[in-house]
């Protein structure tokens, strides 16, 4: 069976149609048109964007409220808690990373994409952290 898309008009398989509400029921527009008209409405509405995705997303993720995350900021003066700076990474990169204990949940600050990604990458192992050292300090002698 196939529907048409309200926005590109075109028919297609019912499988390019999310649902919508009902068991039965799909929406209107196809999942591509739908994807391009989210994406064009992101960039229109992107500081609402921001604020509602950081804000639920915190919460489901950490546990913490924007409010909190704005707070633990402050506590760090604006910047990330290994390295110091105060852009949390590239261009499009608004927030910085709350860091977290993966096994027990518990937030130990906020980070910027560097340092946070470094911390992923070493896979949170001190004795990592260390070899990584030892290994710059040894080539850095030796230049």
């Amino acid at each position: 069976m196939e529907k048409i898309c309200t926005h590109c008009k075109e028919a297609k398989d019912l499988s390019c149609f999310s649902k919508a509400g009902r068991k039965d029921a799909l929406r209107s527009n196809c999942k591509k048109c739908d994807a391009i008209k989210y994406k064009k409405w992101k960039e229109k509405n992107r500081e609402d964007y921001l604020k509602s995705t950081s804000s639920s997303g915190l919460k489901i993720k950490y546990g913490i409220t924007l409010k909190e995350y704005d707070l633990l900021l402050k506590e760090q003066k604006g910047c990330c808690k290994i390295c110091g700076t105060t852009k949390p990474g590239r261009k499009d990169v608004k927030r910085f990373a709350v860091d977290h204990c993966h096994s027990t949940g518990k937030i130990r600050g906020l980070l910027c994409m560097h340092c946070n990604t470094a911390i992923g990458l070493l896979k949170e192992d001190p004795e990592l952290f260390d070899a990584a050292k030892k290994y710059l300090q040894h080539h850095r002698n030796n230049n």
